[in-house]
């Protein structure tokens, strides 16, 4: 039994399904994955449910008890029905916050709130010489690349040079199968921040790596700017999203246009050629077929 369907818990939901154990999973939000795109929260869950994961969405955990060495997880459904499920194990992924309270001395004290350390843009808590990054920050992602990026910018900042790294450009990945990353922008802040875009998505079944492998599942998806056609964000659910999502936040860093982005050769067979296809089909171009399979 899994509480908590953001990241982590999706994550330990696929290990544990992997593993032949019996998994249900337990989420308050509307759907998991809350601050994903839509369409990939949409498909992973229906991809979790054909695994044989129990899906419980817009639940809320009411009881846990310990039953003769087995527990008993009580929670309402989103139609407000009370049930339970047994489990031999249980694990709680509802979110992290930051452990900060013996952190100091008992004669200093940071500003804090009850999510962390408050910083400045150049890492500094309210006690001008101790600088904090990582999970300790309040508001911060908690992820490992960000916080590394993070140390070497606060450096920076204590050496009073520029920062090295644009930390609005940090992606997130999930690493399911097939694997999830994003960066930039989606469609629903778009909508909301009244930004006119153009949606491209490329069906990964299509591609001649995803094939090879075997797991054709997924699909690639760019944001770009309808009047000028600037790369603002992407949206990733294949084999190697994580290694692949790095090049969008690239394009989005150098401003990169679609048309320029697809003056680079993608070669073939890999994952990345399903980059040039999410492109192409942003232009509205035809999509490349793969060469025909030799006899």
């Amino acid at each position: 039994m899994i509480v908590g369907g953001g990241i982590i818990g999706v994550e330990f939901a696929s290990i544990f399904n992997a593993f032949d154990c019996e998994v249900s999973l337990v989420e308050a939000s509307d759907r998991l994955l809350p601050n994903f795109d839509k369409e990939v929260s949409k498909k992973m869950t229906l991809l979790l449910k054909k695994k044989g994961i129990a899906v419980h969405t817009k639940a809320s955990v009411t009881e846990i008890q310990d039953q003769k060495g087995k527990l008993a997880c009580f929670f309402k459904n989103n139609n407000g029905q009370e049930m339970s499920i047994a489990c031999d194990n249980l694990l709680v992924a509802t979110g992290r916050k930051a452990s900060f309270t013996h952190l100091f001395a008992e004669h200093i004290s940071c500003e804090a709130n009850p999510q962390g350390l408050k910083v400045n843009p150049s890492f500094q808590t309210s006690i001008p010489s101790i600088y904090a990054i990582g999970d300790v920050v309040s508001g911060n992602m908690q992820l490992a690349h960000v916080a590394s990026a993070q140390g070497v910018n606060a450096v920076l900042a204590m050496n009073k040079k520029e920062p090295e790294y644009d930390l609005s450009l940090a992606s997130s990945c999930v690493y399911t199968s097939p694997e999830l990353a994003s960066v930039g922008i989606d469609e629903a802040f778009a909508k909301a921040e009244e930004i006119p875009v153009k949606i491209g998505k490329y069906n990964m079944a299509g591609n001649a790596k995803s094939m090879i492998v075997g797991n054709e599942l997924g699909f690639i998806k760019v944001i770009s700017h309808e009047q000028t056609g600037e790369v603002l964000g992407a949206q990733l659910m294949c084999e190697r999203a994580t290694d692949m999502v790095a090049q969008f936040a690239e394009m989005i860093h150098q401003k990169v246009t679609l048309q320029e982005a697809l003056q680079v050769i993608y070669p073939h067979p890999t994952f990345s050629e399903g980059i040039g296809e999410a492109l192409e089909s942003s232009l509205g171009q035809a999509i490349h077929v793969a060469p025909a399979r030799r006899k």
